[in-house]
This record gives structure tokens, C-alpha cells and sequence, in this order.
């Protein structure tokens, strides 16, 4: 019994050891294991260092559309299946509501993503609601001191006929403008440079440049002495307090988009489905689309209970604002500015429905919506449908509104600095007031730059982007924007190595700075 008891006890301990070594060596494999994944990770992360995230944001539209093409493959040539797939996709079509996203399901976002979707949801307006009043809405227009924007005239073409602004002090400064304007078409044209040169009114030129192309040859008649009046009075008082203009929404903004949404319009396929009425309705909405912005978002507006949210029903309340400003604006009799008064009723209607859809389209918070009807539409054909051609200058408009990061390096720098003291600014407000700090307006928490700059790449100018100039073949526009995402992902992992997150925003402001004093720009 000794000899069995002295062999099981031995068994037993022999098992435990060999329990034990074998957890050991079942702990080491899966550690190398996991060390081979990190290493294959981070390989692949260096690979693709500066690129682009492909977030997938798909609305119920789109995944509903996928599994019908599914089921499409699995049946075959079954010809009533087909038909019924058919009519079930044309009445999913006409439901505008499974278009929406919910940009906060995409997968793989952190914390910092999310503070992005926040605040991209966050301008459509939403949230409690603060007792402080916001300022009410003067009435620019019967105040306007009309005499003061008498012009002279000289050169050849719509300008001409126009005269340059009082700010120009000769016609020696208005011909070297003209000269200038040479590139305007040219996605590579510099707004703010412009904007030195025509000392602040790089908005009335870039405008009547684009006239140039409707004037002695378009299908209706505009009155260009009208004209004038209408785009130097709006871009005097582009911002909502012209004593004390925005950092970003501004006359320039303006401009920028303006030349932006010509510069796009060259496409073939824009040439081919837009009338003249059309470009010329583009162009005019892409002017006035900011027009007197105060500077914050929706979401601040709604929570201040502002006079702007009450008249608008907290809903896309600026860009109502703005829609409904232009065209008071443009119908005021006082000031006798309204350009389309020789237009034919059907074409004053078409202008202003269209020019309405347009402005109300650039509230980054319905952004996702649009940007799934036109991938469905691209996909199904383009017709020449009214609705069609709304849809595809809503698109041209988004894309122009937020694309400073398509645009060349050091322009998308002095955007970025400008964008971000708007928000900076609004932050302020909100401080001053007790209310919580909307989204990368705290300019105390969010020094991160690089990294808030990517994020608006990757939520909003990458999607709306990428589907518009995939189909106008756009290849400067994205060329650019991977650029710029490479810059904003280097200095990112530079400012993380060097401790220096904090210090990002001076150091773009002083690097801005330089930028301009090199064409002696304030």
C-alpha cells in the first residue's frame, strides 16, 4: 500500500507541474501571439499613415438597396421576383426619410470622432434651452445709404459696365484685378490673395466675372446697374454685425465658395445637364448662401432662444436666415436692387426655389441625407429632371462650402485658423453664459488642431467630397485633400513626440501670420 499511496502522490504532483508548465506556455504563445498582431498593427498603421479613414456611413436607403441587390443575384432571371424588387425599390426612393444617417453607428470611432459627429449634429440645433435672449434683427436694408456705392466705369464686359468698387483708388488697380481674374475658373486660385488685392472685395469681382458668361448671350435679361448695388451692399454687410465682421463667415467665405462652385461647374457633365438659368441660379445662391451670419452655430442660436431660432422654429434656422435675407434683399423697393425683375415669371419662380434649395442644403446636420440621395441617383442615372439638376447643384454647393481642405496647403492653413477662432469665439459666448461648451469651442480643452482638422476631413469634406468628384472626375480637389490630411496626420504625430498639442494653435497662427506678411496682408 506504501509503494501504491508513494506512486499516486507522485502522479499527482508530476500532473500539477505539467498543468502548470503547460498554462505557461499556453500564456507565452498567446502573448507572442498578441505581440505579432500589435507588430502587424502598427505596420499597417505606418503603411497607411496619412491616409484618409473610409468611415462607412450608410442610411437605410443605401442597406436596404444592397440587400435587394442581393436578392437580385440570388434569383436569377425570375422575372416576376425582379418586378417586385423593382417596384419596391421605386417606392423606397420616393421616402427621403431612410436617406438619413446616423453618423454616430459608423464603425471604429473613438472618443475624439464622436466629439466630431456631436458637433456635427449639433448645427442643425438642438439641446436646453438658455433664458438669456439673443440680440434681435436689425433691418440693414432701411438704413442702407445707397449714394455711397456709386462706381466708375472703364474695360470691356460686364465689369465694365459695372464700374470697380469705391475701395479701388484708380483704374490702374481695377485693371491689374482684371488681370488677376485670368485664373478665377482655376481650382488652384488663391481667394485671400484676391482679397488683398481688391482691398476687400474679392466677392463684387469674382461675381461679375462669372456674369461675364451670361452677359449678350443668356435666355433671360438681368439689370446689371442692379446688380452692382445688390452684390456691394451684400458684401458690405455679409456679416450679421458689419462693425464687427466674423472671423470666418465673411465676404471672403463668400467668395472663396463662389469661385469654388465656378471652378466645378466646368465639368463636362455639369455643362451638359445645367441650363444657363441654372449656373446662373448656382451662382447667385453660392454668394448669399452665408449671407449675414452671426458667427455661431444653430445649436447656440436654439439654446440662447435667439430671435433668429424663434423666427425660424429652431430648424436650419441660418440657413432660413439667410434664404429669407437674400431675398429680402433683393426685393427691397427702397433700395431698388432686384437684378431679376426683367425675368420671365417661370424663371423668377425656378430661381427661387432652386437658389432656397441650395442654401437650406448646407446645414452640415442634414448633410449625410444629401450626400445618400446623390450616391442613389448616381447610381440609378441622371436625368434632366428638375429635381436631378436641385439635387446635383445642392451637392456642387456642399462641396464648395467645405472645401478649403481640397484647396492648396497654405490657404487651408489660414482657413483652419480662421474657422477655429469662430469657434473659439462661440465658446466664449457659451462661458459667459453658464451653458456647456458646444464641440471644439472650448479653447481651453481643444488644442488639438491636427487632429479636429482630420476629423472634419474624415466626417464631412471626405464624404461629400469623394461621390461629387468621383463622378465629375475632380482630381486636383482630391490630390489636395490627401495632401492636406498628410500634413494635419504629421504634425500630429510630431506635436504627440514633442509634448507640444498645447502650443498646435499659436504656432499655425504664427505660422499663418508669416504666410500672409509676405503679401502684406493683416
Amino acid at each position: 500500500y506504501t509503494c501504491y499511496y508513494w506512486e499516486r502522490n507522485k502522479r499527482r504532483d508530476f500532473g500539477r507541474k505539467w498543468a502548470l508548465l503547460k498554462n505557461k506556455m499556453d500564456m507565452e504563445k498567446k502573448l507572442k501571439q498578441y505581440q505579432e498582431k500589435a507588430n502587424q498593427s502598427t505596420k499597417k498603421k505606418e503603411a497607411l499613415f496619412g491616409e484618409m479613414r473610409e468611415l462607412t456611413f450608410k442610411s437605410p436607403m443605401q442597406k436596404i438597396l444592397d440587400t435587394i441587390g442581393k436578392i437580385r443575384l440570388a434569383v436569377g432571371d425570375d422575372r416576376p421576383v425582379l418586378d417586385a424588387l423593382g417596384a419596391i425599390e421605386d417606392t423606397l426612393k420616393n421616402n427621403a426619410d431612410l436617406n438619413k444617417v446616423d453618423i454616430h453607428k459608423a464603425e471604429g470611432l473613438d472618443q475624439a470622432d464622436r466629439e466630431i459627429a456631436k458637433f456635427i449634429l449639433s448645427t442643425g440645433g438642438a439641446g436646453k434651452q438658455s433664458r438669456e435672449r439673443g440680440r434681435s434683427v436689425p433691418n440693414l436694408a432701411d438704413d442702407a445709404d445707397v449714394g455711397s456705392l456709386k462706381m466708375e466705369k472703364g474695360l470691356g464686359g460686364i465689369i465694365a459696365e459695372a464700374g470697380h468698387p469705391p475701395r479701388c483708388l484708380d483704374m490702374t488697380e481695377h485693371t491689374a484685378i482684371i488681370e488677376a481674374l485670368d485664373s478665377f475658373e482655376e481650382w488652384s486660385f488663391d481667394a485671400h490673395k484676391f482679397n488683398h488685392i481688391t482691398r476687400g472685395n474679392p466677392m463684387y469681382y469674382i461675381f461679375m466675372k462669372h456674369m461675364d458668361r451670361f452677359y449678350g448671350n443668356s435666355t433671360f435679361s438681368l439689370d446689371v446697374e442692379a446688380m452692382r448695388l445688390f452684390v456691394l451692399y451684400a458684401e458690405e454687410h455679409y456679416s450679421f454685425d458689419p462693425t464687427n465682421p466674423n472671423p470666418y463667415h465673411t465676404n471672403l467665405h463668400s467668395a472663396d465658395v463662389l469661385q469654388s462652385v465656378g471652378a466645378i461647374m466646368k465639368s463636362e457633365f455639369i455643362q451638359s445637364k445645367l441650363g444657363s438659368l441654372d449656373r446662373f441660379t448656382a451662382l447667385v445662391a453660392a454668394m448669399m448662401h452665408d449671407y449675414r451670419h452671426k458667427g455661431v452655430n444653430n445649436s447656440f442660436l436654439v439654446n440662447t432662444i435667439d430671435d433668429l431660432a424663434l423666427q425660424h422654429n429652431d430648424s436650419s434656422v441660418l440657413e432660413r436666415f439667410h434664404a429669407s435675407e437674400m431675398f429680402q434683399l433683393l426685393n427691397n423697393e427702397k433700395l431698388d436692387m432686384n437684378f431679376t425683375k426683367n425675368m420671365n415669371q417661370d424663371d423668377c419662380r425656378q430661381f427661387r426655389a432652386i437658389a432656397i434649395g441650395m442654401i437650406l442644403a448646407t446645414d452640415l446636420s442634414q448633410g449625410y441625407s444629401y450626400i445618400a440621395s446623390f450616391k442613389t441617383k448616381s447610381q440609378d442615372g441622371w436625368t434632366d429632371k428638375t429635381e436631378d439638376k436641385a439635387l446635383l447643384m445642392q451637392m456642387i454647393l456642399k462641396v464648395a462650402d467645405v472645401s478649403h481642405p481640397t484647396k492648396s496647403l497654405n490657404a487651408h492653413l489660414i482657413w483652419s485658423v480662421y474657422i477655429t477662432d469662430e469657434f473659439f469665439y462661440q465658446g466664449d459666448e457659451e462661458k459667459k453664459r453658464s451653458m456647456p461648451i458646444s464641440p471644439l469651442c472650448d479653447k481651453v480643452t481643444n488644442f488639438d488642431i491636427p487632429k479636429s482638422q482630420r476629423g472634419f476631413i474624415d466626417f464631412v469634406v471626405s464624404p461629400t467630397m469623394k461621390p461629387v468628384a468621383s463622378l465629375l472626375k475632380l482630381t486636383e480637389m482630391e490630390n489636395n485633400l490627401k495632401t492636406n490630411y498628410l500634413y494635419w496626420s504629421t504634425q500630429l504625430k510630431e506635436h504627440t513626440a514633442n509634448n507640444t498639442l498645447e502650443k498646435s494653435f499659436p504656432m499655425l497662427k504664427a505660422e499663418v501670420a508669416k504666410l500672409k506678411s509676405e503679401w502684406g496682408s493683416n
